[in-house]
C-alpha cells in the first residue's frame, strides 16, 4: 500500500477525510448552483458581485476570532456546528426557489451565515488533524487533505453545472445540503480524546484580542508567511472576479 494511502488506515482520520472532501465537494456544488440563480434571477454582474461579498467580508472577519474559537471549544464540535448551519443555509435557499420567494436580500443573508460558519471550518480542521494523527504521519495527511480538496474544487463545479441543468437550482442546493450532512456525520463518529489545551488549561485567561494581536505579530514577524499570504490574497483576488462574477456572464 502507497505510504500516502496508508494513513487512511487510521479510521479517524478516514473519516475526518471523508467529511473533509465531502464538504469541499458540496462547497462547489454550490458556488456553481447560487452564481447560476443570481443571474438569472438578476442578471447583473452587480448583484453577483454583492453576493460574493457578503460571503468573503464576514468570512474574512470572523477568520480573526475563528482560531482563538478553536482553542476555547471542541474541534470536533465546531466542525459538526460548521457544517450544520452551511447544511440549514443550503435548505432555506432550497425551499426558497421552490415557493419563488426568492430576493436579493435574502440570499444575501443566507449568504453571510454561510460564510461566517465556513470561517470555522478549516482552523477546527487543521488543528484536529494532530490530535488524531502521528506526527510521523501528518505529512502523508496533509497530502491526502490536498487531494480531498482538489477532489471539490474539480469536481463539485462540473457536478454543480451538470445537476443546475438537469434537476434545477433547488434540487442542487439540497444535494450540497446532502453533501455536508455526509460530512457531519462522518465527523460525528469519530472517537477520540481531545489533548488537553487551551479550553482545559486556564480557559479564559487571554482574551480573544490578546490572542489575534499574538497571531498577527507572529505572522508579520515570518517574512516568507506575511510575504506568501499577501500574494495569495492579491492572486485570489484578482482571479476569484472573473471567475465567479464575469465568466457567468459569458454562458
Amino acid at each position: 500500500m502507497p505510504r500516502l494511502v496508508r494513513v487512511l488506515k487510521n479510521r479517524n482520520f478516514s473519516l475526518l477525510w471523508t467529511g473533509h472532501t465531502l464538504s469541499h465537494l458540496g462547497d462547489n456544488i454550490f458556488r456553481v448552483a447560487l452564481v447560476w440563480l443570481i443571474v438569472t434571477e438578476t442578471n447583473s454582474a452587480q448583484a453577483t458581485a454583492l453576493v460574493f461579498m457578503a460571503f468573503f467580508i464576514p468570512n474574512i472577519l470572523v477568520s480573526l476570532f475563528a482560531g482563538a474559537t478553536v482553542d476555547r471549544f471542541s474541534r470536533k464540535g465546531v466542525i459538526l456546528a460548521s457544517d450544520g448551519v452551511r447544511a440549514l443555509m443550503n435548505v432555506l435557499l432550497a425551499a426558497l426557489v421552490l415557493l419563488g420567494k426568492v430576493e436579493l436580500w435574502s440570499v444575501l443573508c443566507i449568504y453571510v451565515f454561510f460564510g461566517i460558519a465556513d470561517a470555522f471550518f478549516q482552523p477546527a480542521y487543521t488543528v484536529i488533524i494532530h490530535e488524531l494523527v502521528d506526527r510521523d504521519k501528518r505529512a502523508s495527511a496533509n497530502s491526502m487533505n490536498g487531494i480531498g480538496r482538489q477532489i471539490g474544487v474539480i469536481l463539485g463545479p462540473a457536478l454543480g453545472a451538470v445537476l443546475v441543468e438537469t434537476v434545477g437550482a433547488a434540487m442542487t442546493f439540497l444535494i450540497d445540503a446532502l453533501c455536508l450532512t455526509g460530512s457531519l456525520l462522518a465527523i460525528a463518529m469519530i472517537r477520540y480524546r481531545p489533548k488537553a489545551g487551551k479550553e482545559e488549561a486556564g480557559k479564559g485567561s487571554r482574551s480573544y484580542l490578546s490572542e489575534i494581536r499574538e497571531g498577527l505579530q507572529h505572522t508579520f514577524s515570518v517574512s516568507w508567511l506575511w510575504i506568501t499570504i499577501m500574494v495569495a490574497a492579491l492572486v485570489n483576488a484578482a482571479t476569484t472576479g472573473v471567475f465567479n462574477v464575469a465568466l457567468p456572464f459569458f454562458w
